[in-house]
């Protein structure tokens, strides 16, 4: 989702010649996100008669959400850009260690104080 690609953002700002371990991190959060994502519809006990129309509404509005998000985040440091390259720098950085952090508080959160997600 749109946090993968956050989160991604922040381990490419930080390994910008390892190009090729790019798609093996997508791949890895992909697989992961869409465990979550398993975990969670389960628990919305869609139709059964209906399961695919149901996935593919859900992931259809996921995928829009997360459009909208990474639209909006890449105006404003396109934005920030035009200003001063350092600025934009700091913000990406920035940006970075907060997504970073959000998503190690979720998993841990998720993982090991909830039993299991």
């Amino acid at each position: 989702g749109a946090d993968n690609i956050l989160v991604l953002r922040g381990a490419d700002s930080r390994a910008r010649e390892a190009t090729d371990i790019r798609a093996w991190l997508a791949a890895g959060f992909g697989l992961i996100h869409g465990f979550g994502f398993a975990y969670v519809l389960k628990e919305f006990g869609l139709p059964q008669a209906a399961l695919g129309w149901s996935l593919f509404a859900f992931n259809l509005g996921v995928e829009f959400g997360q459009l909208l998000i990474v639209g909006v985040v890449a105006t404003a440091l396109l934005l920030v850009r035009r200003q001063s390259a350092a600025a934009a720098h700091w913000v990406t950085m920035a940006g970075s260690v907060a997504v970073i952090l959000a998503g190690l508080y979720w998993f841990v959160e998720r993982v090991f104080l909830t039993g299991g997600a």
